[in-house]
């Protein structure tokens, strides 16, 4: 019975140290200067915080909600990014963006450039 608790704890260790490699936090905390997306990470580099339609008025393809973030967080915000029309829409966003507040959206870099 003891090694079965033993696992149980292994399991979840790695969990939490996968967790805390990939999104930056532990399970439970909300978003830092780094966010994990598209198999990317961005970094927040300390800008204003933006309205909605200021996000809107400098993209160049639509700004649609992709996610929630971090996904295990107690509170998670809304992550937009522009979706690329066309045969390309796999493709990641150079800049994504956070809710921080009611109608705020912190911009977050894509790390090491395109």
């Amino acid at each position: 019975m003891a090694w079965a608790l033993y696992a149980l704890l292994f399991a979840v260790g790695g969990f939490t140290l996968w967790y805390r490699g990939t999104y930056n936090v532990f399970p439970g905390q909300s978003a830092d200067a780094r966010v994990h997306w598209c198999n990317q990470n961005y970094d927040n580099y300390g800008g204003p915080a933006l309205s909605l339609r200021q996000v809107e008025a400098g993209a160049t393809s639509p700004v649609r909600v992709v996610g929630n973030y971090p996904p295990l967080a107690v509170h998670r915000d809304r992550l937009l990014a522009e979706v690329y029309p066309g045969p390309h829409t796999y493709s990641c966003a150079i800049v994504v963006y956070l809710r921080t507040g009611p109608d705020r959206y912190a911009g977050y870099e894509l790390s090491g450039g395109p």
